[in-house]
């Protein structure tokens, strides 16, 4: 017991892990996982995954990690988390190329009943119009787009996990920018006179 104790508290950081679970080490995978999972879940869902699928590949993302957690280089530049945003990213690809046709229609979760049901209603309206209009644009753009405003990712880390420049990367997300304020005033969701 205090064996495990030990090995739990001697991972520090993201690197100490997949070494640790490069080595079979499932304590460090739980942690790993634990950090990581809603992570991985809410590119997928952003993505345009429904809850399931976007759980399916959170899962199978990180078998991917169990299974080859030694090719992780300590010696590159990008981080574990940008490696593991770059197998996201593909395995996404690659179920978004294989089922083309596949559309999320549920894009979010009605919100809980509030004080205030109208400005929530509302809110939860806006929400599902953004989500959807996120949900059209251009492939690349999108994946640029949630990894920069829902993930909060460094141009630099983007780049790295798109395979591409930081300017292709800034490039991206001017497009999509655009072609969100685009769609959305034609939605009505905004005013086409506001900035």
């Amino acid at each position: 017991m205090e064996e495990n104790k030990k090995k739990i508290v001697g991972f520090s950081d993201d690197v100490s892990l997949i070494k640790a679970i490069a080595g079979g080490n499932k304590n460090a995978f739980a942690i790993l996982a634990k950090k990581h999972i809603p992570i991985i879940y809410s590119v997928a869902f952003r993505m345009n995954f429904s809850k399931s699928e976007a759980e399916d590949i959170a899962q199978e993302v990180m078998l991917k990690i169990w299974m080859n957690a030694e090719k992780w280089d300590v010696n590159k530049k990008a981080k574990v988390s940008t490696w593991i945003y770059r197998i996201t990213h593909n395995l996404c690809l690659d179920v978004l190329r294989k089922n083309k046709s596949n559309f999320n229609d549920n894009y979010m979760e009605i919100a809980d009943k509030s004080d205030n049901a109208e400005a929530q209603y509302i809110k939860t309206e806006d929400d599902n119009i953004m989500q959807k209009l996120i949900n059209e644009l251009p492939e690349r753009q999108r994946i640029a787009l949630v990894f920069a405003c829902y993930q909060e990712l460094s141009y630099e880390e983007i780049s790295h996990i798109m395979n591409t420049t930081v300017k292709s990367v800034e490039s991206l997300l001017v497009r999509a920018k655009k072609n969100l304020r685009t769609q959305a005033i034609k939605s009505n969701l905004l005013d086409g006179g506001r900035k």
